[in-house]
C-alpha cells in the first residue's frame, strides 16, 4: 500500500501556495483560491515527465523532466497524447497508418480496413487483459432525469409514473439479476472488436479472478458452513463458491480457462426469465404490475457521435427486450457528444445525479496487490464507485 499515490512525497510550501490546506475539515476543492493541479503550471512534478502543453480536446504533451532523479535513463523525451472524440470509427487506424500516432486499438471497422489494406496479418496483435476492470452499473436510487450540468441535455422521456416503477424494480434483487442476465455482452463487445475477439476482453468479476491466490489453507464460513479453501485457491474460485452457495446463477470463474476472463458468465436468458418471474411476483405485492403492455422502462444514454457506441446501445436494447419478452424496455437517449454522455453518468459527484438507470462509464484499476484495492471502492463515500449505483 505504501506505493499508492497518497503516500507520495508532497512539497508543503508549493501545495499551500496553490491554496491547498491540510485536514479534511478545512479542505474545499471548489474554492476559488484552490488551484493545485488545475492547470499544467499548478502541479509540482517529481516524476520522469512534466506536462509541457495541454490543449483541451486536442493534445497533452509530456516532456522528460530534467530534474528527475533518474533522468539519464529516460529514453522517450516527448510523449504526445492525441484526443479522439470517437466520431470517426477509422480515425485512430488512419492516424496510425499515416504515422500521426504510434498505435491504436482496432475496432470492428478498423479490423476490416486493416485486412483490406493488407496490414492486419503483419501489424495487428492481441494484448492480454490487464488488471483494470470496466463495469456496468444499475442505478437503484435515481433522482435525476436530465444532466446535472445542463437540465436541457439528455432529458428522459419517462413519465413520473414510469420513473417510480423503474426505481421500485431496480431495488428488487431478482429484477436486477434478471436485467444483468439479459445482456449479451459478447454481442456488445463485437460492435467494438468484431465477432472473433468479442469474448477476449470480457471479465466476469470486478476484482480479477486471478488477481491473488491464498498463500495457505484458510477455513471460513460460507453461509454458516465451515469451508476450507486450500493454498493456491484463486480469488475467483472463492467468489464462485459464495455465489453457488447463494444460489445465484452467474459464472465468475471457469475452471478450464482457470480465469474469470474470456467468456460471458452472466448472459443467460433462461435464468433471466426465472429471476424476472420472481421479481414480477415480488413487485405485484407493492402494487407494481408488470406486463408486456405495461413494462418496466429503463434509460440508457449514448453519444450519437460514435457509431460504435450507437451500435452497442442498440444491441443492448435488443438483447434485454428479447431475453425478457418485452417486460423490460430500454429507452435509448442519444446525446450529441462525449462530454454530454460523461455528464450523464461519470462526472456527477453523487449517485442521485446519475441521469440513467444503466451506465457503463466507469472502471477501476488496482493501486496495490490486494483485493481490498477494488473492494474498498464499494464501501460508500468516499468509496467512489458505489455512487454509480445511486447509493450516495
Amino acid at each position: 500500500m505504501l506505493s499508492y499515490n497518497m503516500f507520495a512525497p508532497m512539497s508543503r510550501s508549493f501545495y499551500e501556495s496553490q491554496g491547498g490546506v491540510f485536514g479534511k475539515k478545512n479542505f474545499d476543492a471548489s474554492a476559488s483560491s484552490y488551484n493545485y493541479g488545475k492547470t499544467k503550471d499548478n502541479i509540482a512534478y517529481v516524476g520522469p515527465y512534466y506536462i509541457s502543453s495541454f490543449i483541451a480536446e486536442s493534445t497533452i504533451v509530456w516532456t522528460a523532466n530534467p530534474l528527475y532523479w533518474n533522468a539519464s535513463n529516460v529514453n522517450l523525451k516527448t510523449i504526445t497524447w492525441k484526443y479522439n472524440d470517437g466520431s470517426d470509427a477509422l480515425k485512430a487506424y488512419n492516424d496510425t497508418k499515416a504515422g500521426v500516432i504510434d498505435g491504436a486499438g482496432l475496432n470492428s471497422s478498423a479490423v476490416e480496413a486493416a485486412i483490406k489494406d493488407g496490414l492486419f496479418a503483419t501489424n495487428a496483435y492481441i494484448v492480454e487483459n490487464n488488471a483494470t476492470t470496466y463495469c456496468g452499473f444499475l442505478n437503484v436510487n435515481r433522482k435525476a432525469y436530465a444532466n446535472f450540468t445542463d437540465n436541457t441535455k439528455a432529458v428522459s422521456t419517462k413519465t413520473v409514473y414510469d420513473a417510480k416503477r423503474s426505481t421500485l424494480a431496480m431495488q428488487n434483487v431478482h429484477f436486477r439479476r434478471a436485467l444483468l442476465a439479459s445482456i449479451d455482452r459478447g454481442a456488445r463487445e463485437a460492435q467494438s472488436v468484431g465477432d472473433e475477439l468479442k469474448f477476449a476482453a470480457i471479465r466476469n468479476t470486478y476484482t480479477p479472478g486471478d488477481f491473488v491466490s491464498l498463500p495457505e489453507d484458510v477455513t471460513v464460513k460460507v453461509n454458516g458452513k465451515d469451508t476450507t479453501f486450500k493454498a493456491g485457491t484463486m480469488f475467483g474460485q472463492i467468489i464462485q463458491a459464495q455465489l453457488d452457495a447463494d444460489g445465484v446463477g452467474f459464472k465468475v470463474w471457469d475452471e478450464k480457462l482457470f480465469s474469470s476472463d474470456g467468456y460471458d458468465g452472466w448472459y443467460n436468458p433462461e435464468y433471466a426469465k426465472a429471476e424476472l418471474d420472481q421479481a414480477v411476483k415480488d413487485l405485484a405485492q407493492l402494487g407494481v404490475e408488470i406486463t408486456a403492455e405495461n413494462p418496466i422502462i429503463i434509460d440508457n444514454v449514448y453519444p450519437s457521435i460514435s457509431t460504435t457506441r450507437t451500435n452497442v446501445a442498440n444491441v443492448t436494447k435488443q438483447s434485454i427486450e428479447d431475453a425478457t419478452g418485452g417486460l423490460i424496455v430500454m429507452k435509448l437517449n442519444s446525446v450529441a457528444d462525449q462530454m454530454e454522455w460523461l455528464d450523464s453518468g461519470y462526472y456527477p459527484d453523487y449517485g442521485y445525479d446519475m441521469n440513467a438507470d444503466l451506465t457503463d462509464l466507469s472502471g477501476w484499476g488496482p493501486d496495490y496487490g490486494d483485493p481490498q484495492t477494488y473492494l474498498d471502492t464499494m464501501l460508500g463515500n468516499p468509496g467512489g464507485m458505489i455512487k454509480s449505483c445511486g447509493l450516495y
